[in-house]
């Protein structure tokens, strides 16, 4: 791999994943993050994330560079839903909203070439936006191998503008894009 290159489903359980046989991050992989070498969340619904890889990991501080919802059509209704209910799986995890935002936007963006121009708020930049909440309450994510956690915070889209036009879109209970 070279520096820019990005490994998905970094948070998978073994035998494909980062973490050795006593659960600590593989040297190999800390040593790819140091030669820049980017890792992705893409939730997905497969075997991609599990909340034992995904805590033992952040344990060791070692944080996805970027998070992403690897979204199908199954995962609309399964596991995904949408991409701020993605996002809020790490808040369960720990990370703090900047770190989440962060992720799922600027350095999402910085990550692909191709998007270099979006992921910002500033002047003269595409208006791609999406007007989050944070709510508060009580709510179940899911990992890949069904296993629940309760959250106390949930990213929930409000209102989506894309090329500055806004992008109508509702929601059922569960928060998945109708």
């Amino acid at each position: 791999l070279r520096p820019g290159d990005i490994v998905t489903h970094v948070y998978a359980p073994p035998p494909n994943g980062i973490l050795d046989g006593n659960g600590r991050v593989l040297p190999e992989v800390r040593e790819a993050r140091r030669r820049g070498i980017l890792f992705d969340i893409g939730n997905g619904r497969n075997g991609h994330i599990t909340w034992e890889v995904a805590d033992r990991a952040l344990q060791q501080d070692f944080l996805p560079d970027t998070i992403s919802s690897d979204l199908n059509g199954a995962g609309l209704t399964d596991q995904v839903f949408d991409f701020p209910n993605v996002l809020s799986k790490f808040l369960m995890l720990g990370m703090n909203v900047d770190q989440v935002l962060a992720r799922g936007t600027v350095n999402a963006a910085r990550a692909i070439p191709a998007l270099k121009d979006l992921g910002t708020l500033r002047k003269g930049a595409v208006a791609d936006i999406a007007v989050l909440e944070l709510a508060q309450g009580s709510f179940i994510f899911v990992d890949n191998v069904n296993t629940k956690r309760t959250g106390r915070q949930k990213l929930i889209a409000r209102a989506v503008f894309v090329a500055g036009k806004r992008f109508t879109f509702q929601t059922t209970p569960a928060g998945a894009w109708d």
